[in-house]
């Protein structure tokens, strides 16, 4: 029997650039890192079984928005604006965009020669996480995903491979 790759993330989104990315509605979305915090605990505590990747903005100055879960994670691998963590006593597996979302996808756009203004979206990093950060992220944000991933953002490949690594990885 295959063990289940659960996928956790802390805001809406980061939630829909996952679904997007790897073509899938099968995301779990925690609504902060508080409550990420608590749900990997619960898995660490009651030994879980499958596997945990969970999407987190890094945010180094938010540290009140936080879970001491996160402080037993060591860095495996660090790429410019992407992170991975792991939990060495399970399959525990965190992805942080770093600094956040907001700069990930402004580079991404940058780096594919894509103009975030096609899409009615700020180049500042500030002003697009107040357009992008609601409850349902407006139309315009899900078409910049679309258009990165239909050109190959190499930025967006290279967190689906390390999404897609990280859960193959210690099995």
């Amino acid at each position: 029997m295959k063990n289940r790759i659960r996928i956790l993330t802390e805001c809406f989104p980061d939630t829909l650039l996952i679904k997007l990315l790897l073509n899938t509605k099968k995301i779990e979305h925690e609504g902060g890192k508080p409550s990420v915090g608590r749900k990997l605990e619960k898995f660490l505590t009651q030994k879980g079984k499958g596997k945990i990747v969970t999407i987190l903005d890094e945010d180094s100055n938010s540290q009140a928005l936080t879970h001491p879960i996160f402080d037993k994670f060591s860095l495996l691998i660090d790429i410019k604006e992407l992170k991975l963590k792991y939990f060495h006593f399970n399959n525990c597996f965190i992805i942080y965009f770093s600094p956040n979302l907001e700069i990930f996808l402004l580079n991404a756009a940058k780096i594919a020669k894509v103009n975030l203004e096609e899409f009615k979206l700020s180049s500042d990093s500030k002003t697009l996480h107040n357009e992008i950060s609601l409850k349902r992220p407006p139309k315009n944000y899900n078409e910049l995903i679309k258009k990165l991933l239909n050109i190959n953002s190499k930025s967006l490949s290279s967190l689906k491979e390390l999404i897609k690594g990280s859960s193959i990885a210690k099995k």
